[in-house]
C-alpha cells in the first residue's frame, strides 16, 4: 500500500498547481505525500520494521532554512514557502529512502514517466494550437505574449520554468529506463525529445544545460580521463560554450543584469542570514527605488534572483547555500564510484547546477522535489549498496 501511495505522489510532482485549502493552503501533490506518510507509518507500526531517518547533511539543510525563517519573520508567505519548497520536498526524499533497496526504486519509474509525458503532451498541444492557457493562467497577459511569440510554457508559470522541469526530469526518466541495460540510442532519443520541447520554449539556459550536462555525462562515463590534454580540451570547449551563452543572456541593457546587480547589493548587507523566504521582490523594490525605468518595467520580473546560488544566499543566508552544496558534494562523491550513473543522475544534477547560473532551479514546488528525488536515487542515500545490473556491468 505504501508503494502505491508513493507512486501516486510521484505521478503528481508536476501538478502542484492544483491548489486548494484544507485548513491551510495546500495542493494535490502535498495531499498525496501526506497519504503516503500516513500509510508508511501505519505499515511500519504493524510490522515493527524501523524507519530510515534523515542523513546529517539533510538535517543541516533543514536547520539552515528554519534558522533563516526564524530570523527573518514568520509571516504567512514565508511559512508557506518553507513548507512547500523545503519541508515537503525533504519529506518526499525521506519516503523514497524508506523504499529500502535499489531494486524497489524501479516502482517509481512508471508514475514518474507518466507525469513527464503529460507535461510533454501539454506542451506539444500548445505548439499545435490545441491548448492555450489553463484556468489558473487566464488573465495574465504574460501567457498571451508567450503564445503569440511561439514560446511554450505547458502547465507552468513561464517557458523557462518548463525548461527547468523538462531537462532534469528527462535525465531522471532516462535513469528509470536504463536501469536494466545501457541503451545510448534510447537515452539520446529521450534527450532529443526534451531538446525539441526546450527549443520550442525558447530557453537558451535550458538548451545549454541539456547539451552541457549530456556532454559531461558521456565524458565522465566513457571518456579515458587519463588522457589529460583531450580531457582539458573538452572542458575548455564546454567553458567556451557556457561563456558565449552567458554573454547572450547577460549582455548590455539586459534585465537579468539589473536583477543580478540588485541581488548582489542585497547580499552585501544580508550575506549571513539572508533576507528571508518570499521577500526578494519586496527588497529589490527598496534598493531599486531610484531606477524608475526598472521599477516600472522590470520589477514585475524580479520574483527571484535568476541565479540559484544568489537565491540561496538571499533566501537562507550563506549557511543555506553551504548546506545545499554539502548535499550536492556528497551526491557526486557517491557517483564517482558508480560512473555510469552520470548518464542520468549525474547529468540531472549538472543540468540543475548549470541552468542555475541563469535561473532559479530550486525554489519552486516541482523543481525542489526533482532535486531531492535526484539526491534520493544516489547510492549514498540508499540503505542497500547492491547496484542495478547495468551499473555492475558498466565500464569503469
Amino acid at each position: 500500500m505504501f508503494d502505491r501511495a508513493l507512486q501516486l505522489a510521484t505521478l503528481l510532482i508536476p501538478f502542484y498547481f492544483f491548489r486548494f485549502t484544507i485548513g491551510v493552503p495546500t495542493n494535490i501533490f502535498e495531499v498525496a505525500l501526506a497519504l503516503a506518510i500516513v500509510v508508511l507509518l501505519a505499515e511500519r507500526a504493524r510490522s515493527q520494521r524501523p524507519l530510515s531517518g534523515l542523513p546529517w547533511a539533510v538535517w543541516f539543510f533543514l536547520a539552515a532554512a528554519t534558522l533563516s525563517l526564524l530570523l527573518n519573520g514568520l509571516d504567512t508567505v514565508a511559512l508557506g514557502i518553507w513548507k512547500g519548497w523545503i519541508v515537503v520536498p525533504v519529506l518526499y526524499f525521506w519516503l523514497v529512502r524508506n523504499l529500502h533497496s535499489t531494486s524497489r526504486l524501479a516502482l517509481l519509474g512508471k508514475p514518474f514517466w507518466l507525469g513527464l509525458l503529460a507535461v510533454l503532451l501539454w506542451a506539444s498541444l500548445q505548439k499545435l494550437g490545441l491548448v492555450t492557457t489553463a484556468f489558473y493562467q487566464v488573465g495574465d497577459p504574460s501567457f498571451d505574449q508567450y503564445l503569440s511569440s511561439g514560446r511554450l510554457f505547458g502547465p507552468f508559470e513561464s517557458p523557462n520554468y518548463l525548461a527547468m522541469y523538462l531537462v532534469p526530469a528527462s535525465f531522471l526518466g532516462a535513469y528509470f529506463v536504463l536501469r536494466d541495460r545501457q541503451n545510448l540510442k534510447l537515452w539520446a532519443a529521450i534527450l532529443v525529445v526534451a531538446g525539441v520541447a526546450v527549443y520550442w520554449a525558447g530557453s537558451r539556459g535550458g538548451l545549454l544545460a541539456l547539451g552541457a550536462a549530456a556532454a559531461l555525462g558521456l565524458g565522465v562515463t566513457y571518456f579515458p580521463w587519463r588522457r589529460l590534454p583531450s580531457s582539458a580540451a573538452i572542458l575548455v570547449g564546454l567553458g567556451a560554450i557556457s561563456a558565449s551563452i552567458w554573454q547572450i543572456i547577460v549582455g548590455p541593457d539586459n534585465l537579468r543584469r539589473e536583477i543580478y546587480s540588485y541581488s548582489l547589493a542585497l547580499i552585501k548587507s544580508n550575506w549571513l542570514t539572508g533576507i528571508g523566504l518570499g521577500k526578494f521582490q519586496e527588497k529589490v523594490a527598496e534598493v531599486s527605488g531610484d531606477n524608475s525605468h526598472f521599477t516600472e518595467f522590470g520589477l514585475r520580473y524580479a520574483l527571484h534572483a535568476h541565479n540559484v546560488y544568489l537565491q540561496f544566499i538571499l533566501t537562507m543566508g550563506i549557511l543555506g547555500l553551504f548546506s545545499w552544496l554539502v548535499v550536492i558534494v556528497q551526491f557526486f562523491l557517491a557517483l564517482t564510484r558508480q560512473r555510469p550513473l552520470f548518464l542520468s543522475l549525474g547529468a540531472a544534477m549538472m543540468a540543475i547546477l548549470i541552468h542555475g547560473l541563469f535561473d532559479t532551479t530550486y525554489f519552486k514546488n516541482d523543481l525542489a522535489v526533482l532535486f531531492w528525488l535526484t539526491v534520493a536515487l544516489s547510492p549514498v542515500w540508499q540503505n542497500s549498496n547492491q547496484p542495478p545490473q547495468a551499473i555492475a556491468a558498466a565500464p569503469r
